[in-house]
Formats: structure tokens, sequence, C-alpha cells
């Protein structure tokens, strides 16, 4: 629903398969349904084999894609909460595992990433 209302805003849409590599630790099953659905979807599709490596290609595309027929991106927001509410700190803890802290330690930090990162 988040891809469709992007689309019907005029906005082009792209998915981020992250971790190609980890795909692999998937049951088979489970990685033929994760690809065909994803490849089967109205969105094109970008693979990464990392989280830096999907980093790097979002600054790319930031920095690139500021504005899109008078929105920028900071009102996508309004797009999508309809569909999606931003939860900083668990998003946080998210960003923790992917990099390999282990679960319960990822939920013990209790801010924002932007904070735990911040100069």
């Amino acid at each position: 629903r988040v891809q469709e209302t992007l689309r019907s805003a005029g906005f082009h849409v792209v998915v981020v398969l992250e971790g190609l590599r980890e795909l692999s630790l998937l049951h088979e099953a489970d990685r033929f349904a994760l690809l065909t659905h994803a490849y089967n979807s109205a969105s094109e599709i970008v693979t990464t084999r990392s989280i830096v490596e999907t980093g790097e290609f979002l600054e790319a595309l930031r920095s690139r894609c500021a504005r899109h027929d008078g929105w920028s991106l900071a009102s996508l927001r309004v797009l999508v909460e309809v569909h999606y509410t931003p939860d900083e700190i668990a998003d946080c803890a998210q960003a923790l595992r992917a990099l390999g802290i282990p679960g319960p330690l990822a939920d013990k930090v209790r801010m924002p990433l932007r904070e735990l990162v911040a100069d």
C-alpha cells in the first residue's frame, strides 16, 4: 500500500533488497517466496550485499533527489504516515541488530540512531 500511495503521487518507487548473502540462510521455500514477491511487484528492485552498501546507495540517491515535482523528501512522511508510523527507538534497535549487536543488548539502547551516532 505504501508503494502504491507513492506511485499514485507520481513518485518512482524502488525496493532495496539488502544483504543478499543472508538470503542463503533462509529456508529455500521462504527465499523463493520472498524473491518471487519482490520481483513480481510493480516496483523496481535494487539488491545490495550489506547494510553498508545500502547506506552508500541511499546516500548517493539522497544527494541527487532533494525534490520531486514540488515535493520535498521531508513531505514524504505525509504520504506514508497513513501506512507507517516511524518508531526511531525500534528502528535504532533493528539497525544495531543488522550490524551484529545481539538482540537483548540492542533493545537496551533506548535512543534514536541519529542521537547514538551524533558527533
